[in-house]
Formats: C-alpha cells, sequence, structure tokens
C-alpha cells in the first residue's frame, strides 16, 4: 500500500518509507497525535501507535495511578485503595487480617497492598496492645539454627522448639511419644509441613552420623580445612568435588558451614 509525505505529497511504496523520508529530509515533522488525558481533561502529544483507541489514554503515570485508585475503589477492589486502607488501619485500628475478613480478600493481599502504596504497618509490639496481650512471648533462634518460643502456663514458662509444635501440629500428641522430629532438609529453620518427619532416636541418629563420626566419611578436617580455603580462593566447587571425592553439594554445604561445623562433628 503506498503512503503519502503529508509534507512534500511525495508517493512511497510504504508507510514505513515515508516515516523514514520524513525523519531524513522533514526532521520537524512531528507524526504525534492530540490525545486527551481520561482522568484529568488535559491534552498531550502521543504517536499513533502508542496505545489503540479501545485502551484508556493518560498524560502521565501520575493521572493512571489515580484513576486505577478510583477504579478499584468503586469497581469491586477496595483493597487497592488508599484511602480504604488507611482509614481501616489507622483510624478504626483494625488488623490485616480484620481488613481483609471486611474487604473479602486474603491478608497477604491487603499488606501487599499497604506495601505498594507505602502505608506504614504497626509493630510488632503495637499491634500485640492493640489486640490486648498483656504478655509478650518470647521467640529466638538457637546457636545451631533452631527457632524456640516461650510461653506461660500456671505462672510457669515453658521453652519449646518451634517444629515440634509443627509436629504435634501435623500428627498429633500421641505420635509425638517418644520419637524425634527430623528434618528433611538440614536447615533447621526450615519448620514447613513438607520438611519434617517422624523418627526414632536410633534412626534419627544415624542420619545424623556425618563427618568425622561417620567412618565411612572420604574427608576430614585438614581437607575440609583445605577446601575451605581453596573455595575462598575462587577454586571451582565442581573441581573440588572431583579431587576430593565427593558430590559438588557436599563442598557448598561445607563452605556455607551446614556441614564440618564445629568440635570435629555436624
Amino acid at each position: 500500500m503506498s503512503s503519502e509525505c503529508p509534507v512534500c505529497s511525495k508517493e512511497f511504496d510504504s508507510e514505513q518509507g515515508m516515516k523514514s523520508h520524513c525523519g531524513q529530509v522533514h526532521p520537524d515533522y512531528s507524526f504525534n497525535e492530540i490525545r486527551v488525558c481520561d482522568y484529568c481533561g488535559g491534552e498531550f502529544e502521543r504517536p499513533p501507535w502508542s496505545r489503540s483507541d479501545a485502551d484508556n489514554t493518560f498524560c502521565g503515570t501520575d493521572c493512571q495511578n489515580a484513576w486505577m485508585a478510583d477504579r478499584d475503589k468503586y469497581d469491586g477492589r477496595p483493597w487497592r485503595d488508599e484511602d480504604t486502607l488507611r482509614e481501616l488501619y489507622h483510624e478504626k485500628n483494625l488488623s490485616t487480617t480484620e481488613i481483609a475478613d471486611k474487604l473479602g480478600c486474603g491478608d497477604s493481599t491487603v499488606q501487599a497492598n499497604m506495601d505498594r502504596l507505602g502505608i506504614e504497618r504497626r509493630s510488632i509490639s503495637n499491634a500485640r496492645r492493640l489486640a490486648g496481650c498483656k504478655e509478650q512471648l518470647g521467640m529466638w533462634t538457637s546457636p545451631d539454627g533452631y527457632e524456640i518460643t516461650q510461653t506461660r502456663h500456671d505462672g510457669d514458662y515453658f521453652t519449646v522448639q518451634i517444629h515440634r509444635l509443627l509436629a504435634v501440629s501435623e500428627f498429633g500428641f500421641d505420635a509425638l511419644e517418644g520419637m524425634h522430629v527430623h528434618h528433611k532438609k538440614p536447615i533447621p529453620w526450615l519448620n514447613t509441613p513438607g520438611n519434617i518427619e517422624l523418627l526414632s532416636p536410633a534412626n534419627h541418629a544415624s542420619l545424623h552420623k556425618t563427618g568425622e563420626k561417620n567412618s565411612n566419611s572420604k574427608l576430614d578436617w585438614k581437607s575440609v580445612s583445605e577446601i575451605r580455603q581453596r573455595y575462598d580462593s575462587d577454586e571451582p566447587a565442581k573441581e573440588l568435588a572431583d579431587e576430593y571425592g565427593v558430590v559438588t553439594r557436599t563442598i557448598y554445604e561445607i563452605v556455607n558451614g551446614e556441614r564440618w561445623v564445629k568440635n570435629g562433628a555436624d
């Protein structure tokens, strides 16, 4: 399809050829069209191919964001509206869970939109105070990576590891009697249902006979020290694994402190 230059009326075989001609011969000519912003009503220039006629048109991101906020507020998605979230959270002191229940969405949706809109959330201590909690429960991570919490019952304090609480939730109290809770992946703070299982004390102990406790170990503390030094000197893990007769994953576990961590044992 032929195309005519809008400045000199020269005919071209294609529109692309005409535009290339205008860019070289008529550099001051603009193909931009005058558009009207759907939010503020202001006029602005924009290339005709930038948006289709079916799309909403905005003069900038500020108008687009404002239009989206109004749309979300009145179009069945109030959890995306800043005024609504601020009123419920800061003025009515509702929790994110309570807001989610009120607006008909998930708690994570409320939190994600608060972060998107820059709405500051309360600290844990303030949230507990508003919820009427009179006592702060302790929770910490042990030096070997296990998460522990503290609770109070009849005036006495008790500590329990989070992975054992998770196991009670998954398997029940009776199932835990005389059993150990084992992390399938050797990450003590990865407390998810898919990462725990119940083992007898003997089976659990056999799984953790690694490092120098394992009579079949291919490494000793001297080789472990060499591996860490050479890895820090940018030697590839694959080459170290081949040289010491172990898999590459073992090299990474050693240098990341997941194996051979203290006192000659894992």
